[in-house]
């Protein structure tokens, strides 16, 4: 679903009706700090390597499943786990949706990219899906 501008503060509260959240923009700082807002609405301690996973985007190319799978990981120590890939772009475009049309798990992804166009792949996906947010 795609966000106004105006209401990204308000959103930055998510809603449990989104599985992923696409944010994006050329302030990198900007970006960085409302994907963590996000983030600690689900994880308080985001360097906990039992509840937070971090993806390398270019891995997704070779390894579209990997998103899902970690989306579908039970914590060891029970709660709701993130999945954070940094720095994304076309490359993950494929991996995000296979996880969007067919969500296995709780876990909430969080991509965080630079200033995508209107016309990318990523971008259109984020925007038009129902179970996911673009900021």
């Amino acid at each position: 679903m795609k966000l106004s501008y105006r209401d990204i503060d308000a959103q930055v509260k998510l809603s449990p009706q989104y599985l992923a959240v696409l944010v994006f923009g050329p302030d990198e700082g900007l970006v960085r700090e409302r994907a963590t807002k996000i983030a600690k609405q689900v994880v308080e301690d985001l360097q906990d390597p039992f509840l937070v996973a971090n993806i390398d985007p270019d891995s997704l190319k070779s390894e579209p499943g990997l998103l899902a799978d970690e989306a579908a990981a039970i914590s060891m120590m029970g709660g709701r786990r993130v999945i954070r890939v940094e720095g994304a772009a076309e490359n993950t475009t494929k991996a995000a949706q296979s996880f969007l049309e067919n969500p296995i798990g709780d876990g909430l992804i969080i991509v965080t990219a630079g200033n995508l166009r209107p016309t990318s792949g990523l971008r259109k996906l984020f925007e038009k899906a129902k179970n996911a947010a673009a900021l």
